[in-house]
């Protein structure tokens, strides 16, 4: 133990990074681990969403909801379904019981709502089928074939923390520093401002904002739709960064260890996806 402290104490960097890598680990690990034993409690919904323009909220109700209503609900594990009548728009909600899979019941209500279709007015515009489970909306929407999309994101903020030991190839020659964002140099010698660095070490961090933006032409209208949720991903991101630097000029590369989106709740359930990134800071 005496030891130990006494290369913490010659080696600042050396300890630093070791306590770092036990953070990183211990935190991967708890948000890792599983939770089989809690059961999932929210149930499968399906949205259906239809516009009507100019009509009135009785003419939406009569001739979209009530119709689209009474194909939906020949559907098989149906545990409540309610429509939202407003001028102009109809909201159909369809939530199933805990044992149905979302995917089956979409593709449902998806085959109903076609046939439904047939029976309502011509001057509708393309219904939006959306399914949610656990919070997290995927649209399946058939605008794709009938409008024109200028843009299509996601956007997920994070709040990062990296500690890099870097090698300074300053005129005293090499030397460690360690830097995120500000320099902290553990040599009075050499000269910052025309010296060449580079480093390589972990970073980690938390999701704290996500949300979707689509922009869209549709009969000579362009909408905008956002919507604000977690989408599946991780809250927790880590992995390893390379920042290289000359002058008062760093570039750095952020490659995730981690999988963007939780477990088999990815847009592929069957491929993991590791997040990418890159920048510069001054």
């Amino acid at each position: 133990m005496q030891k130990l402290a006494e290369v913490c104490i010659k080696r600042p960097v050396f300890a630093t990074m070791l306590v770092m890598a036990l953070v990183v680990v211990g935190a991967a690990s708890w948000f890792r681990l599983g939770v089989d034993r809690f059961p999932a409690v929210d149930l499968p919904t399906v949205t259906v969403r239809v516009e009507l323009p100019g009509a009135s909220t009785e003419e939406v109700e009569t001739q979209v909801s009530q119709k689209i209503e009474e194909q939906v609900n020949t559907i098989q594990g149906i545990q409540e379904l309610r429509s939202i009548s407003s001028p102009g728009n109809s909201i159909i909600i369809i939530t199933f019981v805990l044992s149905r899979p979302i995917d089956v019941a979409a593709q449902d209500v998806r085959d109903k709502v076609s046939i439904a279709r047939r029976n309502l007015p011509r001057d509708i515009r393309e219904p939006i089928i959306s399914k949610t489970d656990n919070g997290v909306v995927f649209s399946e929407d058939p605008r794709s074939t009938t409008s024109n999309f200028t843009k299509s994101k996601l956007t997920a903020s994070y709040i990062n923390a990296s500690l890099v030991p870097v090698i300074d190839f300053g005129r005293g020659g090499r030397k460690t520093t360690i830097f995120d964002g500000s320099r902290v140099d553990f040599s009075s010698r050499g000269n910052h401002s025309s010296s060449f660095r580079i480093g390589l070490g972990p970073y980690v961090g938390y999701r704290i904002e996500s949300h979707s933006k689509q922009v869209y032409e549709s009969n000579g209208e362009q909408h905008k739709d956002h919507n604000s949720d977690n989408f599946y991903l991780n809250n927790l991101r880590y992995g390893v960064r390379l920042q290289v630097g000359f002058s008062d000029v760093d570039l750095f590369f952020n490659y995730d260890l981690n999988n963007l989106f939780i477990d088999t709740k990815g847009p592929d359930p069957t491929k993991k996806m590791n997040a990418f990134s890159f920048g510069v800071t001054f």
